[in-house]
């Protein structure tokens, strides 16, 4: 049996083709599943440019496609977590994480929310360990944290405002940069201004 090209299966040519194929199956659902979490595997099909067919060889059912694409955020967030690194003030630091999840915001909030994934005790677990990279930066700045606002909340703010960033971006409104100093400007100062004490 001859793959694309007329490589034979199993060879490094037919499994670069999967890879590629697969890769970018997930990379469409990471876009189309972010923006409508009610996509169909026939809309997926479109996005990624493959057909129905092709499309159920590498994930039969839609909650094999959505696993799938939670375990390859886990996977990168791991990664950036380990790139962030340490170093610098507490502000500094966050400023690093925010510009590090800024790629996985959406895809985040919507596997958070997921049921394929919430009835996936396990991958649920390995989620949420990868967002203990917030939990370990505030900690550092913990006295610069309001004493009336948990760490849940703040961490909870910053996913919100971290996916918000990501849409202006997406929509050409502002850039990278902008986004993350738009972040750290809202988390730092607030958005009403109010009187200085005299």
């Amino acid at each position: 049996m001859t793959g694309e090209a007329g490589a034979t299966a199993g060879s490094p040519r037919e499994s670069a083709a999967r890879s590629r194929t697969r890769a970018a199956i997930l990379a469409a659902a990471v876009e189309l599943f972010s923006e409508n979490r009610n996509a169909s595997m026939t809309e997926l099909a479109a996005a990624a440019r493959v057909g129905r067919s092709t499309l159920h060889r590498y994930f039969p059912e839609r909650a094999d496609v959505i696993r799938a694409v939670a375990r390859l955020a886990i996977e990168e967030t791991a990664t950036a977590s380990r790139q962030v690194g340490s170093g610098g003030t507490p502000l500094e630091a966050l400023r690093r994480v925010v510009e590090a999840y800024l790629e996985f915001g959406p895809v985040m909030l919507w596997l958070a929310s997921e049921p394929a994934i919430l009835n996936d005790p396990p991958l649920m677990q390995h989620m949420y360990e990868n967002v203990k990279m917030f939990d370990d930066v505030l900690v550092g700045a913990t006295e610069q944290l309001h004493p009336h606002l948990s760490r849940s909340w703040v961490r909870r703010v910053l996913m919100g405002l971290i996916y918000v960033g990501w849409e202006a971006e997406r929509d050409g409104e502002m850039t990278r940069h902008e986004v993350c100093t738009a972040v750290m400007t809202t988390v730092t100062d607030g958005v009403i201004r109010m009187h200085q004490r005299t």
